[in-house]
């Protein structure tokens, strides 16, 4: 056999010319990596008759193979029914497992474990050599781990061959053994040559293949794409050969030819995908119109196309160039996958108005409803109805909703009918997924999709391009291979819930095509990605998402075996069993060499800084090596895309608020907004945008937007210690809060009692129980007496409305429950025993103190001061907290509060001795210090008064430091913004360095 070495540059025309090579002649055959190649071939011969029989992938020579042959009866299973027998054989050795027996059923190791069974497969290493090579390895944790792994193969191995089925390994295995027994005239009765092409490595089953297929055709075209100084990846590649025994000369005539013609190269860097994907786009459909390419032209390289696809689909669809996502869309994104989890999200949720929400908008639901029109005004009357009808704001499970429908049709009869079919359905959905094993609940699924008639409905789906008629073939197939799978090797589940979490991953791992729409004549834009790329020969690349974590990819985490372990195995074994780093980081490198030399005419690489969290992304290092650099260009820009015809409103808002669109006072850009919006609301944009750009500058001037201001409001002279806390957490914070008077929006569909509206029962409770059983005398009360007050105190508060009134019956008693049968009286217990140990009696309670400082009056409330049992002018301060106490400290720059009200005791002339927060919820946990730092505190409150009265309130949660309104400060997003109710209005991201206290903006 002869490996035919060619530079990265060809493509599979310029080898298929220069060894006359034809997809159309039936007398070869093309052994190919992956269907993209099979379809890229097909579309570049579709004009001369390509005979689709002889473009082969190894998962399809393996079906022809196994259909057409008499002696072979097996059937072919999929990696989710594989999964299935994975389980049940792990099940059946769970007991003798000293490792993972715990583990068993869990996913992560199965998931681990039928991955490992099946690369071990591949590599032909049986279960007696896997467990045999234990032996060779020292350490004691990893021989246990080949011990477990053994028996559960050896299980499965069993299972395989008593039903008689052929999983991935397996079926190509049997391809070698009927070719070696039968030849290929059974199959391919025409066959003379034989052409493999686009492969970047083989298993060694993939290898038994080959040589099977190459002895029985007279000649064998072998092209590799040149591996260049990439030795490890060359050595280990050709060493598979010669594991396999593949007998090989090699060719290298084809490297020393140098190019006729050198592809075009730009490299463009982006501040987040949403503008890089923006950017392609609106650079495609530029060459489409101005320069009349087609569609077939382009294609578009992404690493894993299945998370940014629907992204991807919206900015092309906008832009108004219609993509093909080859194998790139997932059952779990389909109409169907998002259908099923419609129905048991509501399910497992008991019928929560979101879930039940989704589940009428999904349009297979609304075809269901037959009366478009009269549905929408159903769903919208539905909507209405539990959001602005208190009675029906909380309703969960069937029978408020039931109630809900009854309602709207006795509002409205020509409704009724829609209703009803709404309640039949969801009547449908609470009768099942009751039964607790995989197989029961997937087939109340499969009852649902018929009673909801998705089959019929899929017909108008498609044709109005919704879905595809191979989306649809695939899903129902998938349907019957859960049946199929979890009839024999059914387990249990706990609830829907649990079921969705499985299905979910099942329908991840199929992956479907997904087209948009477009005219009959016109032609979609190919996405595909990176992994199954080799062999394309587009005229325009785009090799997108170049980060440090896309090349290279990093070798998948596994729970099970650890890289060092796999590398150990790799060793006894003597086998290339699992990918090690340098191998895996040199065919990657191999690849992206490979891709970047694929396009006939130009490639465009790009690469954006930040994630969805604002987090900063590398470039990847491949870029460096290669040479690969963005142009040059002014430190105020970034890449953008060139202006060209305003298509639409949306284009020219678009152009407007992107951070690297085009300016907003252009007159193409001011007369389409002017349109839509008049004259004066474009002028308001125009300033509001100069100003947003300011903000976004990394560095600078203060702005408008973080809330240091020209004129500040008149300040107020009294402050109380909480209010200067906030300011000292985040001046932002305190100027959203206390300058701009923004209130916590409550979300109305949270059932249970909020934290303000528990501190503030407790602090009342609290208040009158420690006067009552503390004004008695000094001595430490009975528990019984405690106890007696607290029960009528109980009943006192526990029907005040305006805490529990707002849920839901149900919720509410439980939320009582909880606060009053074991919140409180754990905290009271607990602190009752800690007052009787202590040497200070509770004497006053939410005492009202103030006193001056430089500039302004210190007022606040204290929850209660204890007094020293030989001593009354001696005191402590508490302060009760409702949650826990783990960002609390007794004094520091956004802790202000004890210092600070031991400070106005001593005003008073009490001699201040501690000061102590004590956590309602969490009783036994505290904060105290007798270090009282009483100065530091006010010089710190004097300093924050002095920047809210100048108007300085930058979001910065750091230290603050003394004339920091004068320096650099670094403004970024971190702890406590996560949990900051203004941090949508903030937004300060990616850390922004500003210079001075004085406006700009």
């Amino acid at each position: 056999m002869k490996l035919i070495y060619h530079p990265k540059q060809s493509t599979f025309k310029d080898l298929f010319k220069k060894y006359g090579l034809n997809p159309s002649d039936e007398t070869t055959l093309f052994l190919l990596p992956d269907v993209s190649v099979v379809q890229e071939i097909e579309d570049c011969y579709s004009g001369e008759g390509v005979w689709g029989k002889n473009l082969l992938t190894f998962y399809e020579l393996s079906d022809f193979v196994n259909e057409a042959s008499p002696n072979l009866k097996k059937k072919r299973i999929s990696r989710t029914q594989a999964l299935s027998v994975t389980r049940k054989a792990a099940e059946s050795v769970s007991e003798n497992l000293e490792v993972f027996g715990e583990f068993s059923q869990n996913r992560d190791f199965l998931n681990a474990t039928a991955s490992i069974v099946s690369k071990l497969k591949q590599s032909k290493v049986s279960m007696g050599e896997f467990v045999g090579s234990a032996k060779r390895i020292k350490a004691r944790g990893l021989r246990k781990k080949l011990s477990d792994i053994g028996l559960v193969y050896e299980k499965y191995e069993a299972l395989v061959a008593e039903k008689g089925f052929l999983d991935d390994a397996d079926s190509v295995r049997v391809v070698s053994e009927e070719l070696s027994r039968e030849g290929l005239a059974p199959f391919f009765p025409s066959a003379k040559r034989l052409v493999i092409f686009g492969f970047s490595d083989f298993t060694l089953c993939e290898l038994d293949v080959i040589k099977s297929l190459s002895s029985a055709v007279s000649e064998t075209f072998f092209f590799l794409s040149d591996f260049g100084d990439l030795d490890e990846y060359r050595n280990c590649l050709l060493g598979r050969f010669s594991e396999a025994s593949v007998a090989y000369e090699e060719d290298f005539a084809m490297t020393e030819q140098t190019p006729a013609t050198e592809t075009q190269r730009e490299f463009g860097e982006f501040r987040d995908s949403h503008d890089e994907i923006e950017y392609v786009s609106r650079t495609i459909k530029k060459l489409i119109l101005d320069e009349e390419r087609k569609a077939s032209d382009f294609k578009v390289l992404v690493r894993s196309a299945q998370k940014r696809g629907r992204s991807i689909v919206n900015i092309f669809e906008k832009n108004g160039v219609a993509v093909d996502l080859r194998n790139s869309g997932t059952l779990a994104g389909s109409a169907y996958g998002r259908l099923a989890g419609d129905i048991l999200r509501l399910k497992s949720g008991n019928f929560h108005r979101n879930d039940l929400i989704a589940l009428l908008s999904n349009p297979l639901f609304v075809l269901y409803l037959k009366e478009p029109d009269l549905s929408r005004r159903c769903i919208n009357l539905i909507k209405e109805t539990s959001s602005a009808d208190k009675k029906y704001r909380t309703v969960s499970g069937i029978v408020g909703w039931k109630r809900i429908l009854e309602h709207i049709a006795e509002q409205d009869p020509q409704l009724s009918e829609v209703a009803r079919d709404i309640g039949l359905a969801l009547d449908s959905v609470s009768s099942k997924f009751g039964r607790r094993s995989f197989a029961a609940m997937t087939s109340d699924l499969r009852k649902i999709f018929s009673e909801l008639g998705v089959s019929e409905s899929s017909a108008l789906l498609i044709e109005k391009n919704k879905t595809t008629r191979e989306c649809f073939d695939e899903f129902f197939s998938f349907l019957r291979e859960l049946s199929f799978s979890y009839d024999e090797f059914d387990f249990r589940v706990s609830d829907s819930g649990e079921y969705l979490l499985f299905l979910d991953e099942f329908m991840g791992e199929r992956t479907v095509p997904y087209k948009t729409p477009c005219d009959a004549d016109s032609q979609r834009v190919s996405v595909i990605d990176f992994s199954a790329a080799r062999g394309i020969n587009p005229g325009f690349l785009f090799l997108v998402g170049l980060s440090d974590t896309s090349f290279p990819s990093a070798l998948p985490l596994d729970p099970v075996l650890k890289l060092r372990e796999k590398v150990e195995i790799n060793r006894a074994l003597k086998k290339r069993v699992f990918d090690e780093e340098g191998f895996h980081y040199e065919k990657e490198k191999h690849l992206f060499s490979t891709l970047s030399a694929s396009a006939s005419e130009k490639v465009f690489f790009s690469h954006f800084r930040y994630d969805q969290r604002s987090r900063e992304i590398n470039p990847s290092d491949f870029l460096e090596e290669m040479g690969i650099s963005p142009a040059p260009q002014s430190s105020e820009s970034e890449v953008s895309p060139e202006l060209g015809e305003i298509f639409s409103r949306e284009d020219a808002l678009l152009h407007c608020f992107l951070p690297s669109g085009a300016g907003n006072g252009d007159p193409e850009i001011v007369e389409v907004l002017s349109q839509y919006y008049g004259s004066d609301i474009v002028g308001h944009i125009s300033g509001g945008i100069s100003a947003e750009r300011k903000r976004l500058e990394p560095e600078g001037d203060y702005t408008d937007f973080e809330g240091v201001l020209r004129n500040a409001p008149s300040p107020p002279d009294t402050f109380s210690p909480t209010k200067l806390e906030t300011y000292g957490t985040c001046p932002f914070m305190y100027f959203s809060r206390e300058i701009l008077k923004l209130g916590m929006v409550k979300d109305p569909e949270e059932q249970k009692a909020s934290q303000l509206d528990l501190g503030s029962l407790a602090h009342a409770i609290l208040k009158e129980l420690m006067e009552t059983v503390f004004a008695e005398g000094s001595d430490l009360p009975q528990a019984s007496r405690i106890f007696d007050v607290y029960e009528k105190l109980r009943k006192k508060y526990e029907t005040k409305p305006g805490f529990f009134s707002h849920l839901p019956k149900s919720v509410a008693e439980m939320e009582k429950r909880r606060f009053f049968d074991f919140i409180l009286p754990n905290f009271i217990s607990d602190e009752i025993q800690r007052i009787g140990k202590d040497e200070f009696i509770p004497r006053f309670f939410e005492k009202n103190v103030k006193f001056r400082i430089a500039n302004a009056e210190i007022s606040g409330k204290i929850d209660r001061v204890d007094v020293h049992g030989d001593s009354e002018e001696n005191a402590a301060v508490i302060d009760y907290k409702i949650g826990g106490l783990s960002d609390r400290k007794y004094f520091d720059f956004k802790n202000l509060q004890l210092p600070l009200y031991l400070r106005a005791l001593l005003e008073e002339g009490v001699t201040p001795s501690r000061g102590s927060y004590l956590s309602i919820g969490k009783p036994g946990d505290s904060v105290l210090s007798k270090d009282l730092s009483l100065n530091e505190a006010v010089s710190i409150a004097e300093y924050y008064v002095e920047n809210i009265k100048k108007g300085f309130f930058p979001p910065y949660v750091g230290k603050k430091e003394e004339n920091q309104e004068t320096h650099s400060l670094k403004m970024s997003k971190n702890r406590p913004c996560s949990y900051c109710d203004y941090v949508d209005l903030c937004r300060v991201k990616d850390g922004a360095v500003r210079k001075t206290g004085h406006s700009q903006g």
